[in-house]
């Protein structure tokens, strides 16, 4: 037990101490001493006598009983305002964490992000303490979801990305020929209503593309790590990085993965890659996944001490998720909850007590 205001008992105990000698001896005095008047004779017989005895001991005692709880009740004011307490830590711990999920959202990683989605849903629910956001890129960069807390909100958003992903499936596999738009079977009011879908919620990220390109990884990555809010706070970060790396740059990007990833690392933001072997062939869809693209992507992130994790059947996304989780695990920054919680009940009770027996003896006393 520990002490808020400790110099309370330091100076009140002491102080208490010396009135009680004070009036112990000042009583005493009075007792002993003649203040005058007229002097009773022969009172040795009256002394001598049972009644008086007990009418003169029941008085010491509540004299004794008064002085007593008076001293008792001004102990335990001195103990409530010294404030005893005591420091408590909780079972129950918080991640000081930030994580980005920033999705290159390139039209055939559309499965991909889909599975991503779908297990960090999962992972969002389970948080406490951690900020979540979500950047979404392509030639450009923007912010779906800036970085908060509000988890529910955070899954609300990820379910809506759904239409877009399936649009872009729908894209993919029904309409991305090339302009073969007079093939026989071209469903012209399906084609518009799909590219009403993808241009609403692929607003912004293909700004200047045709002059730029496509898949821009590096000014993605970038993009992503300066959306972190105040670097000065105490927190672990993370970015997890959805994309196959296969950049389809026009002109030099502003910045390059590798570049992306050394501000990372200046930074202390962890980069975990997410790759997936595109199932498209690349004579139609761009270069589209290879091992050297990998092999780019995993050392970008292991510079960063995160690691690049490649999509297969026998390692899933959820198994990915998984294991950048129990990888984080071993770094995230821990919050426990500590608080101080004081206890005034006992000398509050005891303290009422005293009160009440220092009135009820006084009463007593007076008559």
């Amino acid at each position: 037990m520990d002490l808020k205001n400790p110099l309370f008992l330091y100076i009140g105990i002491p102080g208490l101490v010396a009135f009680c000698l004070i009036l112990f001896f000042a009583v005493r005095k009075r007792k002993k001493a003649y203040a005058g008047g007229k002097k009773a004779a022969n009172t040795e017989f009256i002394k001598s006598q049972k009644e008086f005895q007990k009418r003169k001991n029941e008085l010491v005692a509540l004299e004794m009983l008064f002085f007593g709880s008076m001293a008792a009740m001004i102990l335990c004011g001195l103990i409530l305002a010294a404030r005893p307490f005591k420091t408590h830590s909780e079972g129950g711990s918080v991640k000081k964490r930030d994580i980005f999920l920033s999705m290159d959202v390139s039209y055939s990683l559309y499965e991909l992000n889909s599975d991503v989605i779908e297990a960090l849903k999962n992972v969002v629910n389970g948080m406490n303490g951690e900020r979540f956001g979500v950047v979404i890129f392509n030639t450009s960069a923007v912010t779906y979801v800036p970085m908060t807390d509000d988890y529910d909100f955070v899954v609300q958003r990820l379910d809506e990305l759904k239409p877009y992903f399936e649009a872009q499936k729908t894209y993919m596999d029904n309409y991305d020929t090339y302009g073969n738009y007079d093939s026989y079977d071209f469903n012209y009011d399906e084609y518009s209503t799909l590219s009403q879908t993808l241009d609403y919620y692929g607003a912004g990220t293909l700004t200047n593309n045709i002059y730029k390109g496509s898949s821009l990884i590096g000014e993605g990555l970038a993009t992503t790590l300066y959306s972190f809010p105040k670097y000065n706070e105490d927190r672990s970060r993370v970015i997890i990085l959805c994309t196959d790396n296969a950049e389809e740059a026009l002109v030099p990007p502003d910045i390059e993965l590798d570049g992306a990833a050394k501000k990372c690392k200046k930074k202390n933001v962890r980069v975990y890659g997410i790759c997936s072997e595109t199932q498209y062939n690349e004579d139609y869809h761009g270069p589209g996944y290879s091992e050297e693209k990998f092999q780019e992507l995993k050392t970008a992130c292991e510079s960063t001490n995160g690691e690049a994790y490649l999509v297969t059947e026998d390692n899933t996304v959820p198994d990915i998720i998984k294991s950048i989780e129990a990888e984080e695990a071993k770094a995230v920054k821990i919050q426990n909850f500590v608080h101080d919680v004081e206890y005034p009940e006992v000398p509050a009770i005891v303290m009422l007590f005293c009160m009440i027996i220092m009135i009820a003896s006084g009463i007593v006393l007076k008559r």
